[in-house]
């Protein structure tokens, strides 16, 4: 049977109707699924070739920023203003690559399990938003250079798992991601932007 994570992901590939899909129809359909699942569906479309569109890793930078801090405030409703949510991307190109992400998914599933609570509790949740924040405030730079932003994405995306999933192992390993791409953002930064 599917856990928490793939099912996550199916009820919104079953749930989301259109060619072109608005942010604000996203997160309506995945409201009742967390935080987590927001922060990866975001973190997937940088991740994917719509992430090198100039202004989309900006976009889901603010829009990560944006839900991180509603994290960090203890809400536990999405809310995002209209200007953000009227914007759009092609469901063809959002299905396709679910579709791709799904082995790795079913993959998380088998090994994911409740654990460590320590960092999923209401505030290991809060501190994770918090470098959530931080990670995703390096996306604007990142931006400059393709595919760049792909390294603190995949480290948000891992977080937005543990979300789901409760997993502290998982919310542990991408701490450490997450300490290992400061050190690659950095040295990107101080050698090939600033």
């Amino acid at each position: 049977m599917a856990n928490n994570f793939e099912l996550t992901l199916r009820d919104f590939k079953r749930d989301v109707k259109g060619e072109q899909i608005s942010i604000r129809d996203m997160l309506i359909v995945l409201n009742n699924r967390g935080f987590g699942a927001v922060l990866l569906i975001l973190c997937l479309i940088e991740l994917l070739p719509t992430g090198s569109i100039p202004g989309v890793p900006s976009l889901v930078a603010t829009l990560i920023i944006l839900i991180s801090s509603q994290i960090l405030l203890g809400r536990r409703h999405l809310w995002v203003p209209t200007f953000l949510g009227r914007k759009t991307i092609s469901y063809p190109k959002l299905n396709k690559g679910l579709r791709r992400v799904m082995p790795v998914v079913r993959w998380v599933d088998s090994w994911t399990k409740e654990r460590l609570t320590v960092f999923t509790s209401h505030t290991g949740e809060r501190l994770t938003a918090l470098a959530i924040i931080i990670l995703a405030l390096s996306f604007y730079p990142l931006e400059l250079i393709p595919f760049a932003s792909s390294i603190p994405s995949f480290t948000i995306a891992v977080f937005g798992i543990s979300f789901v999933t409760k997993d502290g192992l998982l919310s542990l390993i991408a701490w450490m991601i997450a300490g290992a791409g400061a050190l690659g953002i950095t040295y990107i930064l101080l050698n090939y932007v600033l």
